[in-house]
């Protein structure tokens, strides 16, 4: 479990980075962001900052995934738990799952990240919206 609630806390704060990225560098002056750190750290430009964190987000949720499909049955398995103790475990996982869709959503919704008006610096990949476990709710709606 302590592995689950650290792979979305790593990934819940990278995403941040991300999202942040130009409200953190154009308009308050922040230096306290991932990318900018990963940028002056490995002497690279933005898209392949973009780039490395990407990576760091995918392999963050396929873990959790892996955590989720592989590891939590077989440990259920071996602590014999009842039925109620495995749907209550499942439940838990999903509550995760679920927030990290509504986060996302949020955060690509919310006026704090899209109200200012300027060229966006990050990669147009980014601002199509996000794919993979748990973000079909942050695309509700993004056609229409």
């Amino acid at each position: 479990m302590r592995r689950l609630h650290a792979a979305v806390a790593d990934w819940a704060g990278w995403s941040n980075d991300i999202v942040s990225y130009q409200l953190d560098v154009e308009h308050e002056d922040e230096v306290h962001n991932g990318l900018i750190a990963l940028q002056r750290f490995a002497d690279c430009d933005l898209p392949r900052a973009v780039d490395v964190v990407n990576g760091i987000l995918t392999a963050r949720l396929r873990e959790f995934e892996s955590i989720r499909d592989n590891e939590l049955p077989a440990l259920s398995d071996d602590m014999r738990l009842s039925p109620e103790d495995r749907a209550a475990l499942t439940g838990h996982v999903r509550a995760w799952q679920d927030w990290i869709a509504g986060w996302l959503a949020w955060h690509l919704r919310t006026g704090r990240y899209t109200d200012f008006r300027t060229q966006s610096t990050l990669p147009t990949l980014l601002r199509r919206g996000p794919v993979g476990l748990g973000t079909a709710a942050a695309r509700i709606g993004a056609s229409a």
